[in-house]
């Protein structure tokens, strides 16, 4: 008995020990949350909390959302984040709402002793950059920005309208998986001297969309400095204003896979400095350059089994090593399109197959709401203050817009190639003016596909203008169309 009971005494110590509290946080929560212990997981109740200052987290803790938690910043914060892990280790954070809708920052960690075990989780984090009445130090800064930190996830989580999406340097050993980026300007996922990365599952629309204040920048994922073995596997990158992923530093031993890199309004993959990448099963679709641009330093570069729609590849060092092109597929190409298939320097090609297509008279044109047809350089009289307009491919292919509608030019396309005064987020000139801050920067327009715009009459002067819609194909070229408003009295 006695055995028994000196066990008993000492499983019920080890238990008292083990013991991890359970705080729940209704008000108060940047006190609570800061003096909690190793081990504890403070869960903050349902509601709304507006305006709290930067809240440093503890090693060691869990911060769980009870349903709808919402933490918003409507005063400037001098670009504070909502929460600092700095040199912590061991913390996740799940199940919160962060809106930024002033000059703050979401989760910021720069930690002097690598931080270790961080996990994010269902965190959706919501910037202001398209709300056109902000004023310029009132808009959301970056959602997330890591620095040295090792082992860390970043899953299941929403960011839209922020002035950038997650930072990751000098991070050791990530998984950034299953996130959804919209409409974030500057950089999305970007990358800058790390290693053992798996950037997967991701979807990314509209990486780079400009606002009032800021232009239109940024690449859907971005490698600066030297990274090593990071795989980039099967996720979705479209409309993008920028390059869909540029490796403007180095990227080493690296698998690019599975992913769809749709309408970039430059190359959908640049790759400047690489060594042992291989990119493999992708499908590029109507990128406004190439597909895959190899640009600078290079060798041993793989490139099997993608599929290229009205995409090319093109290898532009000709003292490259290795590079290998192999069972591709080049689809929608037409006589008419710049480049074709394999470009520059590539040491291998095996069994690549390009389908080439006579490209078809387009017959590209504008309707008004009133169902009116409006052709390539046709006037138009503007009826109302502000009138919706589809653009409609009725042609034989498929075909890009770049930068749709470009702006209102006081003159004619032919005599006048400069983009004139120019409102950042809008396109105006001369009492009209067409809002950009919702539409692509590129459009991949299908056949029968429409895509609409709108235009303002800003005031009452008459004169003509001209709205041009160019497009990236010689045998449709640019088209545009006269406006003018009706006087007022």
């Amino acid at each position: 008995m006695k055995f028994l009971e000196k066990t008993l005494i000492v499983f019920l110590v080890l238990l008292l020990f083990s013991c991890k509290a359970n705080i729940v946080a209704k008000e108060n929560i940047k006190e609570i949350i800061e003096s909690a212990q190793e081990g504890d997981t403070v869960v903050i109740s349902e509601g709304i909390y507006e305006n709290i200052a930067e809240i440093k987290i503890p090693s060691g803790v869990t911060i769980i959302g009870n349903k709808n938690v919402v933490l918003r910043r409507i005063k400037s914060s001098n670009n504070n984040s909502i929460f600092n892990l700095s040199n912590a280790h061991n913390v996740t954070i799940k199940n919160i709402n962060i809106e930024l809708l002033s000059n703050s920052m979401g989760i910021f960690i720069e930690s002097s002793n690598t931080s270790r075990n961080i996990v994010l989780e269902n965190i959706n984090i919501f910037g202001n950059l398209q709300d056109d009445s902000i004023e310029k130090d009132a808009y959301s800064s970056t959602a997330i920005s890591i620095k040295n930190v090792s082992n860390i996830t970043i899953r299941n989580c929403l960011f839209k309208g922020t002035r950038g999406g997650i930072y990751l340097n000098k991070v050791e050993n990530a998984e950034i998986i299953n996130n959804i980026l919209n409409s974030v300007n500057f950089g999305n996922i970007v990358v800058s001297n790390s290693n053992n990365l798996n950037v997967s599952n991701n979807k990314i629309t509209q990486p780079g969309k400009g606002a009032k204040h800021f232009h239109p920048s940024g690449d859907g994922m971005t490698f600066g400095g030297i990274n090593d073995k990071v795989i980039i596997n099967n996720n979705y990158i479209s409309d993008g204003y920028c390059y869909l992923i540029w490796v403007t530093g180095e990227l080493l031993n690296s698998t690019i896979s599975n992913n769809v890199f749709r309408s970039g309004s430059t190359s959908a993959l640049n790759i400047n400095d690489g060594n042992n990448i291989n990119i493999i099963s992708n499908k590029f679709d109507h990128n406004l350059g190439v597909g895959v641009l190899l640009s600078k330093n290079y060798k041993n570069i793989r490139i099997e089994g993608n599929e290229f729609y009205n995409d090319a590849i093109l290898s532009t060092n000709k003292d490259a090593i290795n590079v290998v092109a192999i069972d591709n597929f080049f689809y929608d190409n037409f006589a008419s399109d710049r480049l074709v298939g394999l470009v520059g320097q590539i040491n291998t090609q095996e069994r690549n197959q390009i389908t080439d297509r006579e490209t078809l008279v387009s017959n590209i044109y504008i309707r008004d709401e009133n169902n009116k047809r409006i052709n390539h350089g046709d006037s138009y009289k503007l009826s109302g203050e502000s009138m919706t307009f589809e653009i409609i491919n009725n042609g034989g292919k498929k075909i890009n817009f770049m930068g749709y509608p470009q702006i209102v030019l006081n003159d004619t396309i032919i005599s006048k190639i400069s983009r004139g005064p120019r409102k950042s987020g809008a396109s105006y000139y001369k009492n009209f003016n067409i809002s950009t801050v919702n539409q692509p920067n590129v459009l991949a327009l299908d056949i029968g596909g429409t895509a609409s715009f709108e235009i303002n009459k800003t005031g009452k002067n008459i004169e003509e203008v001209v709205v041009n819609i160019p497009t990236t194909d010689k045998e449709y070229g640019p088209f545009f169309f006269y406006l003018s408003s009706e006087k007022q009295n």
